[in-house]
């Protein structure tokens, strides 16, 4: 099995407004990691502060990084002939058009099923509750 396991970096929480500002992916053949890749996103407008309060990222490090449109395509790339795997897909995936059909996986579900006793399904506390 191939699997592209898939992490966005938003300003926000609505796709139709707000934008990617990072991208990252990880691409599995078995169990075998053959190719990582990430890169910030100019989102071709500001980042509020409560956004760069999660992520850490600002203005100035997407100011000089590719747009969209070239992020997503090298993406597309990527994840290709892979199933998606995404903690929280639906989000993920909502700001991600080209990828959005390809067969997925949502390890938040997967954790809530799994773990249904973890204090919430973060990747954070699942690692703390799991003691990785």
């Amino acid at each position: 099995m191939r699997y592209a396991v898939v992490d966005v970096e938003t300003t926000g929480f609505n796709p139709r407004e707000d934008r990617v500002v990072e991208m990252a992916c990880v691409v599995l053949e078995g169990r075998e990691i053959v190719r990582t890749w990430s890169t910030l996103v100019n989102p071709e407008r500001s980042i509020p502060d409560y956004a760069t309060r999660v992520h850490g990222i600002t203005d100035e490090h997407v100011a000089r990084a590719p747009s969209f449109e070239i992020a997503q395509r090298m993406l597309w790339r990527l994840c290709f002939g892979a199933t998606v795997v995404a903690h929280n897909a639906n989000f993920d995936l909502s700001f991600l058009p080209a990828i959005a059909h390809l067969p997925s996986l949502c390890t938040l579900r997967l954790a809530r099923h799994c773990f249904p006793d973890a204090p919430n399904h973060k990747n954070q506390t699942l690692r703390e509750y799991l003691e990785q």
